[in-house]
C-alpha cells in the first residue's frame, strides 16, 4: 500500500493508548509523513480539547482511512518538539503489519458539542445530562457527569441536521458503554449503536454526511485540531 497517498497533511488519525496514566482514546492530525524512513508526524492528541502528553517509546495503536477502509497499525512515540507556533509534535514509527479491518469499524470524528438527554435501562425515569464529542457510524463518544460500568444501557434524545439543514430529533437511540474514560475531572464514555427504530440509522448517516460537507464543522475542526484538519 502507498502510504504517502493516504497519510497526507491533516489527515485525522485516531490514538488509541491501552495502559498507563495516558490510557484512552484520542483525536489527532497528520503533519507530516516521512515514506523514506517510514516516520510519522502527528499533532498533540487530544480529546474534547484536552490534550495529552505522550512520552518517548510510548505504545500507540493508530487508525487512519486509506480510501474506505479503515486501517489501524502499533506505533511507539520516538520523540516530540515543539513547532514554530510552540505546539507540540511527535515523531513516530509509521505504519507496518497495517490490519485492514471490516465495513463494521468506522474512524470517529469530532462533532460540536450537541447536547444529550439520556436515561439508563435500570432507571428509566431519572434523566441525565450529556454532550456529543465525536460520532461514527458505529457508535459516539459523550461527556457525562456520571460514570457508567461497562455494558450498561444508555438510551439518548438528542437533535441532528440533515442535508437541508433541518433539525431532526432522535429519540430513545440505544447504545451500550463500551469504555469510560476520567480525563482532569471530565468524565467521557465510549457508546455502540445496540439497535436503530426506524429512520435512525439513516438519520445518523445523514448527519454525518452533512458534517463532513458543512462550513460549521470545517470551522469546529479547525478549533479542535488546528487551521490544516481535513477529511
Amino acid at each position: 500500500m502507498n502510504y504517502a497517498k493516504h497519510l497526507t497533511f491533516g489527515k485525522i488519525l485516531n490514538i488509541t493508548i491501552s495502559d498507563g496514566p495516558n490510557k484512552g482514546r484520542y483525536i489527532s492530525i497528520v503533519k507530516d509523513y516521512d515514506s523514506e524512513l517510514n516516520e510519522l508526524y502527528i499533532s498533540q492528541p487530544s480529546v474534547a480539547n484536552i490534550p495529552t502528553n505522550l512520552n518517548k517509546d510510548e505504545a500507540l495503536n493508530i487508525k487512519f482511512m486509506a480510501g474506505t477502509m479503515l486501517c489501524s497499525y502499533n506505533a511507539k512515540v520516538i520523540e516530540f518538539f515543539n513547532d514554530k507556533n510552540n505546539n507540540i509534535i511527535y515523531k513516530i514509527t509509521g505504519p507496518t503489519k497495517v490490519e485492514k479491518n471490516d465495513k463494521r469499524k468506522y474512524l470517529r470524528i469530532p462533532t460540536p458539542e450537541i447536547p444529550i438527554i439520556y436515561t439508563t435501562l435500570n432507571t428509566p425515569h431519572i434523566q441525565h445530562k450529556a454532550k456529543l464529542i465525536d460520532l461514527s457510524f458505529g457508535g459516539m463518544n459523550i461527556e457525562t457527569t456520571k460514570m457508567h460500568q461497562q455494558k450498561e444501557i444508555l438510551n439518548l434524545n438528542l437533535n441532528v441536521m440533515n442535508k437541508n439543514k433541518e433539525t431532526i430529533p432522535i429519540t430513545s437511540l440505544e447504545t451500550e458503554v463500551v469504555w469510560s474514560q476520567k480525563i482532569k475531572d471530565r468524565i467521557f464514555l465510549g457508546l455502540k449503536f445496540r439497535r436503530f427504530k426506524i429512520n435512525q440509522e439513516t438519520q445518523i448517516r445523514n448527519f454525518i454526511i452533512y458534517l463532513q460537507f458543512s462550513d460549521n464543522w470545517k470551522k469546529h475542526l479547525k478549533k479542535v485540531l488546528g487551521d490544516e484538519a481535513n477529511i
